[in-house]
């Protein structure tokens, strides 16, 4: 399915390039089980030009200013449970670990397409942060793994070269089959195994976190070198799990309520 080159090492193209870039990302969407239709798509939409009806990603060619936006806004529906993924409308992005899950999965489909990671994480987007995910993902730093190997979508090294499978940016899957699949190093509770679990407030877990960060000035400057917070809470996940505390995206924001601290250096 991926080419041998990149389809286009920029995020704006000419008309001719946008719609072949358009076209290979729809056909990529249908064959992983998304459906993607154009359509008009009216008012103020939080990517221009795209919207969410029902399950099916509509986009408006006339308006789409950035082809890439399409893998990002699929990422969305791609990690939402199969019920709440049919029924989905309207923007998408209100969840911070979702948002994170569709990042790293934008990120897997553009290098399964061929595509430039430019042209998704591209200039116009992401408040200023592209370079930041840019740079974080060409150094190896990926974000949200931890979430998408417990969701079943891809795996870490260490998990990969258990279940014999290639490592994050490869996908296992592309769509999300099921609600939830606990950590190995947690009993599943009684929410995750009737579906998605409420995020866990882990004060103890992320105390234990928190104490092994201040001890570690290594790993304290590896934090600190995440200035966009989505990319900052996937990175905390990341190295706990690294460490062998199993921490989600909530016990983080969590944690970050509680302190009721502005700023991240603050607190790592």
């Amino acid at each position: 399915m991926a080419s041998s080159e990149p389809l286009d090492s920029s995020a704006r193209t000419g008309a001719t390039e946008d719609g072949v870039l358009i076209a290979a990302i729809v056909e990529f969407l249908r064959n992983v089980g998304l459906q993607a239709e154009p359509g008009v798509v009216d008012g103020k939409t939080f990517m221009p030009g795209i919207t969410v009806r029902r399950g099916v990603l509509v986009f408006d060619p006339a308006r789409l200013d950035y082809p890439g936006d399409l893998l990002h806004e699929a990422g969305h529906l791609a990690v939402k449970p199969p019920a709440e993924r049919e029924e989905a409308s309207a923007d998408m992005g209100t969840d911070a670990a979702e948002e994170m899950m569709a990042i790293a999965w934008s990120y897997a489909a553009a290098l399964e397409l061929g595509i430039a990671p430019e042209v998704v994480f591209h200039q116009g987007g992401y408040r200023g942060g592209s370079d930041s995910l840019l740079e974080n993902f060409a150094e190896g730093r990926y974000l949200a793994v931890p979430m998408l190997e417990w969701i079943g979508m891809s795996y870490g090294d260490k998990r990969a070269r258990e279940l014999g499978v290639e490592p994050y940016p490869r996908m296992t899957r592309w769509l999300r089959a099921r609600p939830a699949v606990a950590p190995s190093d947690r009993r599943p509770s009684k929410a995750a195994r009737s579906g998605d679990p409420e995020p866990v407030e882990s004060a103890g877990d992320f105390e234990s976190f928190r104490r092994l960060v201040l001890a570690d000035p290594e790993l304290q400057a590896r934090l600190r070198s995440f200035t966009e917070w989505p990319a900052f809470v996937g990175a905390v996940v990341d190295a706990a799990a690294e460490h062998g505390i199993a921490l989600t995206a909530g016990d983080v924001l969590a944690a970050r309520d509680v302190s009721r601290r502005a700023r991240l250096s603050e607190w790592v």
